[in-house]
């Protein structure tokens, strides 16, 4: 499964002219390039173990994957999102999901990866400060209104 993680960041750093040529991830390139990522496995049982020892300052990004998502439905992962962030809220971490079920598209691009559920976990600081400087770009202007809401919830930390 790593591989194909590591298939999926190429594909996210890619410039898109759908999005000004833009990749879908402006800053995946450079987490890639320095090695700041970590990819494990997980399961329901041992996810907010993770995500608590989740060193967000050595690792920028953190990816743990679940294989057997599609025994769990939509709302279930959801709501365990939702409970990992309300346990690491203080914490300065924001747990992502990634769900290949509920596909993320931006200007008729998919962005999930497409062979498991994602948890993605972040410096909220950090992915605050690069969700901010992209406001500067016109990254933004090929998100559609929705999007652009859900954004502006996990900024301020309240979709949990």
């Amino acid at each position: 499964m790593e591989e194909k993680l590591k298939k999926w960041f190429d594909e996210l750093t890619i410039p898109r002219p759908e999005l000004s040529n833009m990749p879908i991830c402006p800053f995946a390139k450079s987490v890639i390039k320095s090695q700041e990522y970590t990819i494990q496995e997980t399961n329901l049982d041992i996810i907010t173990s993770q995500v608590n020892n989740a060193d967000v300052q050595l690792y920028r990004v953190c990816i743990f994957y679940l294989l057997d998502y599609e025994l769990y439905g939509e709302e279930t992962l959801e709501a365990k999102t939702k409970e990992l962030n309300l346990a690491f809220r203080d914490s300065n971490k924001l747990i992502l999901d990634n769900d290949p079920r509920s596909p993320f598209t931006i200007k008729g691009i998919t962005t999930n990866f497409p062979d498991c559920y994602l948890w993605v976990v972040q410096d909220l600081a950090d992915l605050l400060s690069k969700s901010n400087s992209l406001k500067l770009t016109t990254y933004y202007n090929h998100w559609t209104e929705e999007q652009l809401e859900g954004l502006a919830e996990w900024r301020n930390h309240t979709k949990i």
